[in-house]
């Protein structure tokens, strides 16, 4: 059955225009994604054991000297030949099983969609816009979460000395001729063909594999809800600028895939691969607060202008005809991700997190207070303690009671033209003197919220660049 059989993906909007220039919009839809189970047939996952590779040995013994391979007889000693059916169920027994799991991986993720604004158009130009927009991803790809070489959601009631049998070795039930000659065939150092095996390996869904994995499974769920308001002056008397504000919240599962790895500081995260669902927090990028500001303003000095509106051909060209344009932009932090400095995590688990006792508190005062120590305590310890070992940490993924420090940065620019059509018709040559983080304001990188590290709660790193400056000259003609 074609993957798109059922797939529907509905659209609907609506604008209503009321009076006083008022005008009413919403919608709704949903939008797949593509799915990305080796469709193009490229990928080669779930083939090992099925094909053989025979390298090319140019050298005797590869003493790099004496010829081994022809042209006439590539491989004097023959090629390797897969096995083909010949292994029947042992085959890839002690590899890495990978490949597209029947009823997981084949669900294709989707957004729905939905909104609905006013907008007003107000004397001077001037449009003003409120809208809430919302977003639910589902079957979403969830990072980490393809790895199904791992035990039970029965070793949570284990106790210390039942996790130290579990790596314990015993014998191994595959060390037998048969398994030595397919790893012969199939040319591979096989860890399962070894005559004892830890224990816990006995014990996962799939024993017969030394590790045994999918393509992300897409079980990850994410929601969005936001306020947006916007202000927007087209250009008039010298002036228009563009105002924006989002208050906004997104939850999710997870905040990482293979194709998105680090942005916009995403990380993977799955301490307990049993309950996927368990991770559900604020997505790490969420940013609830985001305040924008851009515009161009023509300076009312010079011939023609409010200031200055007889000044000789000289004087105009000098301070007369300049421009001035800027974009602003404020920002609150992301989340804070705790980690534990040492971690006892249950075997075949993710790594464990702390236990979540309290409500952080981010310290005050001047920069040099907080980037030396960013909570009020030291340690930390009035909102995280250490787990006990082989145990689940109760910290979610992402806390938001306390965020990363914020960003406020300008970009500032003047600029103006000249007029040179006396050499030619249309020519004109234009200067810009331009500035990036114009007051050299530092966005400070997230502290250090590993609990038990020596440096934790301290800041080393500012994540943007310093100021810049340029200038520029522009010909047209």
């Amino acid at each position: 059955m074609p993957l798109t059989t059922g797939i529907f993906q509905p659209r609907f909007g609506f604008a209503y225009r009321g009076p006083h220039s008022t005008v009413v919009r919403g919608g709704y839809g949903i939008y797949f994604s593509s799915w990305r189970g080796a469709v193009a047939g490229t990928s080669g996952v779930g083939q090992q054991g099925f094909d053989q590779l025979t390298n090319l040995v140019a050298s005797f013994q590869g003493d790099g000297a004496t010829p081994a391979a022809r042209m006439s007889n590539p491989y004097p000693n023959g090629p390797i030949l897969p096995p083909g059916s010949s292994l029947g169920l042992l085959n890839d027994v002690g590899y890495g099983g990978y490949g597209p799991i029947r009823n997981v991986s084949n669900k294709v993720p989707y957004e729905q969609s939905w909104s609905f604004g006013l907008q007003h158009e107000t004397k001077w130009n001037l449009v003003l816009d409120a809208a809430y927009i919302g977003k639910k991803g589902t079957h979403l790809y969830f990072a980490n979460a393809g790895n199904l070489s791992h035990l039970g959601p029965e070793i949570e009631h284990y106790t210390p000395a039942q996790i130290a049998d579990l790596n314990t070795f015993v014998n191994n039930p595959f060390a037998d001729p048969t398994q030595s000659n397919a790893s012969q065939l199939l040319n591979f150092d096989n860890p399962l063909l070894y005559s004892q095996i830890q224990k816990l390996q006995l014990l996962m869904a799939h024993p017969q594999f030394f590790g045994f994995a999918g393509d992300e499974p897409p079980i990850a769920n994410s929601i969005y809800h936001a306020l947006q308001v916007r202000a927007e002056k087209r250009f008039s008397n010298g002036l228009e600028f563009l105002g924006t504000y989002t208050f906004s919240k997104s939850i999710d599962d997870a905040s990482l895939t293979s194709t998105n790895s680090g942005y916009l500081g995403s990380f993977a995260s799955l301490q307990n691969p049993n309950n996927p669902g368990g991770e559900r927090s604020l997505s790490s990028f969420d940013i609830p607060h985001v305040l924008q500001f851009s515009y161009t303003y023509e300076l009312p000095i010079g011939r023609g202008k409010p200031i200055g509106g007889n000044l000789n051909p000289i004087l105009n060209g000098i301070v007369g005809g300049w421009r001035t344009n800027g974009i602003w932009r404020f920002n609150s932090g992301r989340p804070i991700n705790p980690m534990l400095y040492q971690s006892n995590s249950l075997p075949t688990y993710g790594p464990q997190r702390p236990n979540l006792i309290g409500t952080p508190h981010r310290n005050g005062g001047k920069d040099s207070v907080w980037i030396n120590q960013y909570f009020t305590t030291a340690d930390g310890s009035d909102f995280l303690a250490q787990p006990a070992p082989f145990t689940i940490g109760t910290a979610p993924r992402a806390l938001g009671k306390v965020r990363d420090p914020g960003a406020d940065n300008a970009d500032l620019s003047m600029f103006k033209e000249f007029g040179l059509g006396a050499v030619h018709e249309g020519m004109r040559l234009e200067y810009r003197f331009e500035t990036f983080n114009t007051f050299n304001h530092p966005q400070f990188c997230p502290p250090d919220a590993t609990f038990g590290s020596p440096t934790f709660g301290q800041i080393y790193y500012t994540c943007n660049s310093p100021r810049q400056v340029q200038m520029a000259l522009k010909l047209y003609f």
